[in-house]
């Protein structure tokens, strides 16, 4: 009797032996489940994660082509515009005749602009960023078919743009208007496309996509490398004429045609003969800044005058070119 209890105590202990030896590969195969669990999840919730996950790249991928560009663009445009100059043009009277943009292409003074700014002029002053003025000399060489003249101002050294590196870009090519920082209110770059290229029997031509206003006459025009495309003019061309890009391949054949020992004069300036010597040349022996106006309120201006002294260096007289734009900043000046 006794050994069959301990048959069936056995074969009980056999059973549950056997049993746990059953279930403990179904706990295995449950832990490997968990990660392919896990994987199975991840597909099954796919269809509303997945499109997240695709929708968030679309928007960066985009935005950064139409972003980088400009960038690029705009930090052409700022290394482009030390070179870039407001150039004031006077009568024989000293009556200040028109303001225009220009650019230096050399670095001992020799810039372009556009013809029509210093027609009918006898003496200018160059403007750079930095608020330095140079006199201008004269006229090297000008074409009126280009609306186009090259002349000369008094400086040593000068931020300017190289010509040996030019570039005819494509249609939808991004470009810049580069202006004046002194001249511009609402600030130094246009960005724009080409639209269209074509050319006479005079130059090459680039048309843009955005309009031209007149005091974008004389501006260069870059790519996103910082390399000159061309500058605005008058295209003669057209009926009327109307602002226009003259090519680079153009401005560079027009400046190769000047003699190197060319002089620069004015062509309204009265004949060397008429024209009393100086008896010595002056200098600017005392220049204390002027006094800046007292008060709560903060007021800011830049602006240009003329002075005139008589032969023993005093200044008897102040013409405003420019207003800073406040008659208290005007009369500190």
């Amino acid at each position: 009797m006794k050994n069959s209890y301990l048959a069936l105590i056995c074969g009980v202990l056999l059973f549950v032996v056997l049993s746990m030896a059953w279930c403990k590969p179904q706990q295995p195969s449950q832990s490997p489940g968990a990660p392919a669990a896990t994987t199975s999840v991840a597909p099954s919730a796919s269809p509303s994660a997945s499109p997240p996950a695709s929708a968030t790249p679309t928007p960066t991928a985009s935005v950064s082509p139409s972003a980088t560009p400009l960038a690029e663009l705009r930090k052409a445009s700022d290394k482009t515009a030390p070179a870039v100059i407001l150039v004031s043009v006077f009568d024989a009277s000293g009556k200040l005749l028109r303001t225009g943009t220009g650019f230096f292409v050399s670095d001992d003074g020799k810039f372009v602009t556009s013809r029509r700014l210093v027609e009918g002029g006898v003496n200018a002053i160059a403007s750079t960023a930095d608020k330095k003025i140079h006199n201008v000399i004269g006229v090297l060489a000008e074409s009126p078919e280009l609306d186009l003249a090259l002349l000369k101002a008094e400086t040593k050294q000068v931020h300017y743009l190289p010509l040996n590196n030019v570039a005819t870009p494509e249609n939808g090519a991004r470009v810049a208007i580069v202006g004046s920082s002194l001249g511009r209110r609402d600030g130094t770059s246009t960005e724009t496309k080409i639209a269209a290229k074509r050319s006479d029997d005079k130059a090459e031509w680039l048309d843009l996509e955005a309009p031209m206003p007149n005091e974008t006459s004389g501006s260069p025009v870059v790519n996103e490398n910082g390399v000159i495309v061309g500058i605005i003019t008058a295209d003669r061309g057209k009926n009327p004429a109307a602002n226009s890009v003259l090519s680079s391949n153009s401005l560079q054949a027009f400046l190769t045609k000047v003699e190197p020992g060319a002089t620069a004069r004015w062509a309204g300036a009265p004949s060397p003969s008429t024209t009393p010597k100086p008896t010595r040349k002056g200098k600017i022996i005392f220049n204390p800044a002027p006094v800046f106006p007292t008060g709560r309120t903060v007021v800011k201006g830049v602006g240009s005058y003329r002075i005139f002294f008589d032969s023993t260096g005093s200044a008897k007289n102040v013409q405003i070119l420019r207003s800073a734009g406040a008659p208290i900043l005007d009369r500190a000046a």
